[in-house]
């Protein structure tokens, strides 16, 4: 019985703490859905003198991805990404989050490269803009450069089917509407 009364507190603490990180991360999302994507410039990986900005994305509908290379559900998540490019010719941007060049190197050879794009956002500028909570998350962008959903963590395998995909099925509609 004095074993309940120690866990039992804790217990309530952790949910409580869960609870507000929910409605904080759920209030931060509702914010950037529908706005346009944040200016930013951020170097290529790779490809040196050559900068990735929002006018980038425009025109498509594309998935912007924050991960890196020391997050091991951004590792798990190459897989999904992977099969969103491969099966679906999902144009997939990828912005690595404090990150030095040759740690992405290490990292795309070691879990693949399912990105169209490598961006570095070295010193986390364009993060903030973006509404960064925690690593990964990811963004639809339609073709005119808003921002119509927010995936906060990993994208699972059964996200593409249950989220991602019906997302981008409404916008292509969308667009072949106007």
């Amino acid at each position: 019985m004095t074993r309940v009364i120690y866990v039992l507190p804790l217990l309530v603490i952790a949910i409580l703490a869960y609870l507000f990180v929910q409605l904080l991360l759920k209030e931060d999302t509702i914010e950037l859905i529908n706005r346009p994507v944040p200016e930013f410039s951020l170097p290529l990986f790779a490809q040196e003198g050559k900068n990735l900005t929002q006018k980038d994305l425009e025109g498509n509908i594309a998935v912007v991805n924050f991960f890196a290379s020391w997050c091991l559900p951004c590792a798990v998540e190459m897989q999904s990404f992977k099969i969103m490019q491969r099966e679906h010719a999902i144009r997939i941007f990828g912005i690595a989050f404090n990150n030095r060049p040759e740690e992405v190197d290490i990292f795309i050879k070691k879990f693949g490269n399912p990105f169209y794009e490598i961006a570095l956002d070295q010193n986390s500028q364009a993060a903030p803009a973006w509404g960064m909570n925690a690593l990964p998350e990811s963004f639809v962008i339609d073709a005119k450069n808003r921002i119509r959903y927010h995936h906060i963590g990993m994208v699972r395998p059964e996200h593409i089917e249950e989220i991602f995909l019906p997302i981008i099925a409404k916008l292509k509609a969308e667009e072949q509407n106007r």
